[in-house]
């Protein structure tokens, strides 16, 4: 008998084939039988699907046949009735948790699913779980995909440099970690945290972690799972230092399960709600920071270098007026910013190799050497990038947290780690830190070498109601 389309949608299809042995589900690969002939079919009928419940109990879905049907090769498997799309706004902590545990089954496969396919995941009838696509077949339907399908549907829950990262050896981990954080911070605020932008520019924002803090739209979210979900979207925060592995994720959506989700999102604490303005307009503070340095470097990369020779004559020529110039085009982004939280901002802006931002927090010709040091690297490694195709410096702090990774041939990792704040009894403000910057020995295996400790005296005046640094006593313990 011919096959009937039983159930579809954007997110996937599958369709009902009727055979003498009973009826079978089949799930269309996208790939034409002439394309197919090359695949090693063996290897893929032993790369079965599964269900996954909601206790987290796993169970095969064999792959019985493949066929030509409708002109692409499908796999058909036993028939799971009512099972239906599973769509990323409808997501909830249970289904959550079943998502984390067929992450946690596809990292022991032998070609694991790194990250969030939402093609390759349907539910299962009420009070059950998630029926999972074979992952090697998904991996096929996902290069047969659309472009505009492919965005929707893997993109926008996975980080683009985590797939297939140390050759799938670590199971995608750290991509699915990712994809979990992409989809809690849905369920919770109901918005994309990159701004649903595409491509590359979607790339960018991910790379770069620009990003709102969740509290921008749950005011009341408590800052455990806060910080719990900007960290596995690779922004360290809230005492974790590295990204957290799916089991953390099984771990602490148990948790967030007991407390519940009014609990979670603040709705039944005290008095959060006197609270809310002050910590909107405090998150939206931070993110329009971000935004702007974001804004800074894409107009760098698209017609920024159209004017880098005449902008470094007149830095030469005229610097006195460079400052003002920028001050009479607007407030300065430390504008309304504590003391403390200048001398925060300034730390980023140097890892972040931001001399404008740098600039907002200086009076004058304080952090001289330093705005001239980030100047110096900046346009050196952008020239180095033109020449010989080099990736951007990683940022420390990030290259820590990962473990210290090989780096290619002339980078090295850059900027500010184990910052530590201090206000003194005197107003003036300590910062205690490890500077890491290229090693002179040119030898990634003396890494320690490349972190110098620093302990800076920050002297503070008030500008035109901004609070800048105007002097910087630098010493090492």
């Amino acid at each position: 008998m011919l096959p009937s389309e039983a159930q579809s949608s954007a997110a996937a299809k599958i369709l009902q084939v009727h055979r003498s042995s009973g009826t079978k589900l089949g799930i269309p690969s996208g790939i034409p039988p002439r394309r197919f002939r090359g695949a090693d079919t063996v290897a893929i009928r032993k790369s079965p699907g599964f269900t996954v419940d909601r206790r987290g109990t796993v169970r095969e879905w064999p792959i019985e046949e493949l066929t030509e049907i409708n002109g692409q090769m499908t796999a058909l498997g036993p028939w799971i009735e009512g099972t239906q799309p599973l769509k990323a706004e409808q997501i909830d902590i249970e289904t959550l948790k079943i998502i984390a545990s067929a992450a946690d089954t596809l990292k022991n496969l032998s070609f694991p699913l790194d990250g969030f396919y939402q093609r390759a995941f349907r539910r299962t009838p009420p009070g059950g779980g998630l029926f999972v696509f074979p992952p090697v077949l998904a991996s096929w339907m996902r290069e047969s995909a659309p472009l505009n399908m492919l965005e929707h549907e893997w993109e926008r829950w996975t980080h683009p440099d985590l797939i297939g990262k140390n050759g799938g050896r670590d199971g995608g981990e750290a991509s699915w970690s990712h994809s979990l954080g992409v989809l809690a911070w849905r369920m919770i605020t109901g918005t994309d945290p990159f701004a649903d932008e595409r491509g590359e520019e979607r790339r960018e924002r991910i790379r770069r972690r620009v990003m709102p803090p969740p509290e921008l739209y749950r005011p009341g979210i408590a800052s455990e799972p806060s910080a719990f979900i900007t960290a596995s979207l690779g922004s360290i925060a809230g005492g974790l230092k590295k990204r957290p592995g799916i089991e953390a994720w099984r771990q602490t959506l148990k948790q967030w399960e007991t407390a519940g989700l009014p609990e979670l999102l603040g709705t039944n604490r005290v008095n959060w709600e006197q609270n809310q303005k002050v910590i909107q307009e405090n998150a939206a503070g931070k993110f329009r920071l971000m935004e702007k340095r974001l804004r800074t470097r894409r107009w760098m990369r698209c017609s920024g270098w159209k004017f880098l020779g005449l902008t470094a004559v007149l830095a030469v020529i005229l610097p006195f007026v460079s400052a003002p110039i920028r001050s009479a085009l607007g407030p300065p982004v430390t504008a309304g910013m504590p003391p403390i939280e200048v001398a925060e901002t300034y730390y980023r802006a140097v890892s972040d190799l931001d001399a404008e931002t740098m600039s907002d927090c200086l009076y004058r010709k304080a952090g001289k050497s330093d705005r001239r040091q980030v100047d110096m690297i900046y346009v050196t490694h952008r020239v180095r990038q033109g020449y010989e195709g080099l990736p951007d410096l990683p940022a420390a702090a990030q290259w820590l947290a990962d473990g210290r990774p090989e780096l290619p041939p002339g980078i090295w990792p850059w900027g500010v780690t184990n910052l530590r704040i201090n206000t003194l009894p005197d107003g003036r403000i300590e910062a205690r830190y490890l500077f890491w910057m290229p090693a002179e020995s040119g030898n990634i295996e003396e890494a320690d070498s490349q972190s110098t400790p620093r302990i800076d005296i920050l002297t503070f005046k008030e500008h035109r109601r901004s609070w800048r640094i105007t002097d910087i006593q630098r010493s090492s313990p």
